[in-house]
């Protein structure tokens, strides 16, 4: 809050001895994120990756639409967005409810303590964006390893109650499954 308050364009060092800008007003992060000569796109020359292992990560991964820029982002971002308007999100509440409804009756049915995470927090918003998308739930992908947050200290980062499933076939995942009509609900 001081820096904000103090400072709130300031040069950070980060692991790699690189000092990019830290903006913390929002209204100028904001207007930064309508200039043109910044990026997001972590390919790019100088771009502040925040360590090495995120570093890695993204120089072997294609890029999602979030580390694209314009015209890019703007392109992909308008062809997944149709399903999530919020008149379809508000037509979809009741079932949304009835979700949650049985997602709660099983947790409160389940073990004591319940994990209100693994048994609501997670599961909810897959089987609702599976949902908008017309993709079986079985079929979506297993929790990232990025759940560190939920995971308890003691187990690995990729832990998760849910079985171990099949290796997919080769071109056999839920990306390619969304291109398959006759897949689709």
């Amino acid at each position: 809050m001081r820096l904000h308050a103090a400072q709130p364009l300031s040069r950070v060092r980060l692991w790699d001895g690189s000092t990019p800008w830290l903006v913390t007003r929002y209204d100028d992060q904001r207007a930064l994120y309508g200039d043109q000569r910044l990026s997001v796109d972590p390919t790019r020359p100088g771009f502040p990756h925040m360590s090495a292992a995120f570093q890695e990560v993204l120089s072997k991964n294609r890029p999602s639409f979030l580390h694209m820029d314009d015209p890019d982002h703007a392109r992909i971002r308008r062809m997944v967005t149709g399903p999530f308007i919020i008149k379809r999100i508000e037509a979809m509440r009741p079932a949304i409810q009835n979700m949650t409804d049985d997602f709660i009756d099983t947790m409160l049915a389940g073990p004591n303590p319940a994990d209100p995470v693994e048994a609501l927090a997670l599961p909810l918003p897959s089987l609702v964006i599976c949902e908008l998308l017309g993709v079986p739930y079985e079929d979506h992908a297993p929790p990232p390893p990025t759940r560190l947050w939920s995971t308890p200290p003691s187990a690995p980062c990729w832990a998760s109650p849910s079985p171990p499933r099949p290796a997919p076939l080769p071109g056999d995942t839920p990306a390619q499954r969304l291109h398959q009509p006759q897949r689709r609900r």
